[in-house]
């Protein structure tokens, strides 16, 4: 699967992937919050502010490539993923 990207052209720090946080049994669906955009929602691991295992949500995500195992979100920033909930659904992703 190819790099799916909000806002194409920009580029994103990988640098530091190992030691973000994890969205292990996520999903991607709208964001409610906003006109447009897509939200991961999953179990979280190595938050510094959320105990492991936490259900949360993200705010919009800017980039994502499920293949490589990354998504950049707006407040969140960088996260790795892990396990999707619908292997399907995470092949077919449009982030507008």
């Amino acid at each position: 699967m190819a790099q799916r990207n909000r806002y194409p052209g920009s580029r994103f720090d990988l640098t530091e992937l190992g030691d973000r946080p994890l969205f292990h049994d996520w999903i991607i669906q709208p964001d409610n919050r906003s006109a447009d955009g897509t939200v991961l929602t999953g179990t979280v691991y190595g938050h510094d502010k959320f105990p492991d295992g936490t259900g949360l949500t993200t705010s919009t995500v800017q980039a994502f490539d499920a293949a490589a195992g990354w998504a950049y979100c707006y407040s969140t920033g960088l996260v790795r993923l892990g396990r999707c909930q619908d292997p399907e659904g995470c092949a077919n992703v449009d982030l507008m």
